[in-house]
């Protein structure tokens, strides 16, 4: 496999981040995903079979998990402590989320600085709108998306069946980290 021996440390939620760390691990590489107590929002989500959300399962095959509650200082060791052996950690945070966490670019990249590290958000780490949170119905609606579709399909204004905007940050995430240069055995 491409990618066989490089370690992901996956601390992503819902669809774009976990969409990129599920391209990789089908590439080989080792992905453990780290969930909050009550896990990925996506695990509730439907439909459901055998109790097991296709959404979350779909986004999160080929993956190692582990449950960490960050809120806790002895789970952001744990993190911290992980991500000295992986190659690569990616997070879905608003800006800022990850550094109070202690588990920020800055502060990594002290203790391994050969980590790449990828920080996907909506609407960039900087700027007026840095912390808002950014869920694929509401990007696609401020790109004019839902208009364009309800206007070629001459119907009122309806959300989008899949989460365009989730698929296409994934993809590109996931082409950044294999842009990256990285050493890995």
């Amino acid at each position: 496999m491409m990618l066989e021996g490089l370690r992901v440390l996956d601390l992503t939620r819902v669809i774009a981040g976990p969409a990129a760390t599920r391209t990789l691990a089908d590439l080989g590489a080792q992905v453990l995903k780290i969930e909050p107590p009550d896990g990925d929002l996506m695990r509730r989500g439907v439909p459901k079979i055998g109790g097991v959300s296709v959404g979350y399962t779909q986004q999160n095959a080929g993956k190692r998990h582990l449950s960490v509650d960050l809120s806790q200082s002895a789970g952001q060791q744990l993190v911290r402590d992980l991500a000295l052996h992986c190659d690569v950690l990616v997070e879905n945070y608003r800006p800022g989320v990850a550094a109070r966490l202690g588990i920020g670019y800055d502060a990594l990249s002290k203790l391994k600085p050969e980590l790449i590290y990828c920080s996907i958000s909506g609407y960039g780490q900087s700027g007026p709108a840095a912390g808002r949170r950014a869920y694929a119905p509401i990007i696609h609606a401020e790109l004019g998306l839902v208009d364009l579709n309800a206007r070629e399909r001459d119907t009122e204004p309806l959300p989008e069946a899949v989460s365009h905007a989730d698929f296409a940050v994934g993809a590109q995430a996931a082409t950044g980290i294999l842009a990256a240069p990285v050493s890995y055995t």
